[in-house]
């Protein structure tokens, strides 16, 4: 699945199949493991027996940065460099740990270049070296715009899925809150009155509370509000307290979603704003975000989540109208059909009433005047349901939908039904010519046969057979078991 504003969430989280769980790493509120001892600072990960030594002529690093096709362009140094030694990186994980800690120990201590530098040190230190660790620390005092950028980009890229050392955690809180100014900066005061500070490049640019949240760090949620105080509602803190759940944002967030009310202009932050009270189901944003005329998608969203009875009216009445009123903020007094609106109001009614919007979410899959990505929304509603009525028009999905994001969810719900439909289907979609489905961003590359590869896995879960992405084998065997579902 699928992965952040000078640079986006998912741009800065760039390398998301490069974050690989450090060895003592603990969940932000868990009780931090003792640290280790000097003669111990490089652990071996759990698995390290199937890893093989880290060969003497591994390649050297393109010292180069590129920006990658998800890229913005504005990233910095150091995510252009993971960009341009993306596989080299990967192949990393193959090898022994300890070793490759020491290989990159030694890379980084002969390197001048202080961007790559940190690159080395970020291998290293992923693989729990004191080194490498401790060069991201010194390099944590320095205040230029290169290297600062750089050096929270490291940061930005330690943590793992779920967990982080406390010692990344505790550099990545502080430099939210770091208000040095930032030095040798190409546009030093960007028209807003003065300089960078650091901590504006570690919210804006190099997403520090993006990744805080993502992690569901506890800890971080004091800085996080205190932030959000600073910058009236940014969107990286705003976005990172909704992720967290943490009650203690209510208050902050409400605040904010009054003061905005009330101002009665566009704001470009209030989708973050919205999104978070969602997240956390205040039910106390209810009435005010009612008052909003008309509903726009991100409130039509948040409502669904927060699942208050008052807001199905004014749902029922967008799915009424078609979604009919301003296509967005900027376009007043423009009354037109607008697909995204009408929607999220049938995903936020498939919420709040179970079972009652089947129809309406497989009407939403079925036309393509939606986007891909409300059609990929619509499937995994229609998962979420179990409504076997989904069955059907998901084979269909497989078959004439153009767009890969779709399919292989599509793909995949099948393998929720257990049902004679969902197998037969399945099988038959191995016809299907995957070469004319269309690439998205979230699946640059997604060659036919693994499709077919997806379609035999869906087929082993729902029947425990393995015949892989074999037509033919998956027939025989179908047929000898009477479309029998085992």
């Amino acid at each position: 699945m699928l992965p952040v504003i000078a640079m986006k969430p998912t741009a800065c989280i760039l390398l998301i199949a490069l974050v690989l769980h450090l060895p003592g790493a603990i969940g932000c509120g868990q009780e931090p493991s003792p640290s280790p001892s000097p003669d111990a600072a490089i652990q071996a990960l759990p698995d390290e027996r199937t890893k093989d030594p880290f060969p003497k002529d591994y390649p050297i690093f393109d010292p180069e940065p590129i920006s990658d096709w998800n890229m913005s362009g504005e990233e910095s140094r150091f995510v252009g460099l993971l960009a341009a030694n993306r596989e080299l990186i990967w192949q990393l994980e193959d090898y022994d740990s300890g070793q490759v800690a020491r290989e990159f120990d030694l890379r980084m201590e002969q390197e001048t270049d202080i961007h790559l530098k940190l690159v080395y040190a970020w291998i290293a230190a992923k693989r729990s070296s004191e080194r490498g660790k401790v060069f991201i620390l010194s390099c944590r005092k320095l205040t230029d715009y290169e290297p600062v950028r750089s050096t929270l980009s490291a940061l930005a890229h330690l943590p793992g899925d779920t967990n982080a050392p406390e010692w990344v955690i505790d550099e990545m809180i502080a430099s939210l809150l770091d208000d040095r100014p930032v030095t040798k900066s190409d546009d030093p005061y960007r028209g807003r009155g003065g300089p960078y500070t650091i901590s504006e490049l570690a919210d804006e640019h190099e997403a520090i509370s993006h990744g805080l949240g993502s992690i569901k760090c506890r800890r971080a949620v004091p800085a996080l509000i205190e932030l959000a105080e600073k910058t009236d509602g940014g969107r990286g803190p705003v976005w990172a307290l909704g992720e967290i759940g943490d009650p203690r944002a209510v208050p902050v967030l409400m605040k904010f979603l009054r003061a905005r009310t009330e101002h009665g202009e566009f704001d470009p932050f209030r989708g973050e704003l919205v999104e978070a009270l969602g997240k956390l189901k205040v039910t106390e944003a209810v009435p005010i975000l009612l008052e909003e005329t008309p509903l726009y998608g991100d409130t039509i969203k948040a409502l669904g989540r927060i699942g208050d009875a008052r807001a199905i009216p004014a749902l029922r009445a967008i799915v009424a109208l078609k979604g009919a009123g301003p296509r967005d903020r900027e376009v007043m007094n423009q009354p037109q059909y607008d697909p995204r609106r009408y929607a999220e109001a049938v995903f936020a009614l498939d919420r709040l009433e179970p079972g009652a919007w089947i129809p309406s979410l497989i009407g939403v899959l079925e036309d393509q005047l939606f986007s891909e990505h409300c059609r990929w929304d619509a499937v995994n509603h229609l998962i979420g349901s179990g409504d076997q009525r989904a069955i059907g028009p998901l084979v269909e999905t497989i078959k004439t939908d153009p767009k890969i994001l779709v399919v292989k969810v599509a793909i995949h719900a099948l393998s929720c039904f257990p049902r004679e439909e969902s197998v037969t289907g399945l099988i038959e979609c191995f016809d299907v010519d995957f070469t004319k489905k269309t690439n998205g961003k979230v699946f640059h590359n997604f060659p036919p046969e693994k499709f077919m590869q997806n379609i035999a896995r869906s087929l082993q879960r729902l029947t425990g057979q393995d015949f892989g992405p074999d037509k033919e084998r998956w027939q025989r065997w179908w047929d000898a078991q009477e479309h029998k579902v085992p």
